[in-house]
């Protein structure tokens, strides 16, 4: 069992780093242009293997906190890929199945009363939400016409991503003084991140 344990230890590490190299890469790279769509995909099974690690792990090693930021990290992928494939955002039964584990996942989250999980659980509870009213005004609209699609697609790729970086920190920096701030970094830098990039597509209406 402890043999088995450390094998998926070692995939959810390298998954890990697979996310944040493969992250970094998208962020930095043309979007729309070939390297963004190689490393956006790459990003999106590095995080489904992390996903499936963090639930294997649960199972011999208990971690709530690394699976709950799995989880957050997974439905924000997910969401932002499936943005690029589903421009109408017309919800389908697979979307509001998914829609459905992050609505767990934030109460979880929330319930903890750990504070940085409570951050996290608040920011999905309000895209969970954002989420809802997008599925149903997409039933009535044709959002494909409209960039809300690729609004959405950042927004939810960048939120991955630093809940992914957040759980790096958290795991490998140890003692630091003042020692909130590994947990909240990613979140004061790459909240920014995201209205600068949402704030230029819209001016570029694209």
């Amino acid at each position: 069992m402890e043999t088995i344990a450390n094998i998926l230890l070692i995939v959810h590490v390298a998954s890990g780093m697979t996310c944040l190299g493969a992250g970094i890469m998208a962020i930095a790279t043309k979007k729309g242009g070939k390297l963004h769509a190689i490393s956006g995909k790459s990003y999106f099974i590095a995080m489904f293997t992390v996903i499936g690690t963090a639930l294997a792990l649960a199972f011999f090693r208990y971690n709530l906190f690394l699976l709950l930021i799995a989880s957050f990290s997974f439905y924000m992928t997910w969401a932002g890929v499936r943005s690029v494939h589903n421009k109408s955002l017309k919800a389908s039964v697979l979307d509001w199945i998914f829609l459905g584990t992050a609505i767990v996942t934030a109460a979880s989250m929330i319930l903890t009363f750990n504070i940085v999980l409570i951050v996290f659980g608040s920011l999905l509870t309000v895209n969970i939400i954002q989420e809802t009213t997008t599925f149903f005004q997409a039933r009535k609209a044709q959002l494909e016409k409209t960039n809300k699609w690729l609004i959405r697609h950042i927004g939810m790729m960048l939120g991955s991503f630093i809940a992914t970086t957040t759980a790096f920190l958290v795991t490998n920096v140890q003692d630091f003084d003042p020692a909130w701030l590994p947990w909240l970094a990613p979140t004061i830098v790459g909240s920014p991140l995201i209205a600068y990039y949402t704030r230029k597509t819209i001016k570029n209406g694209i």
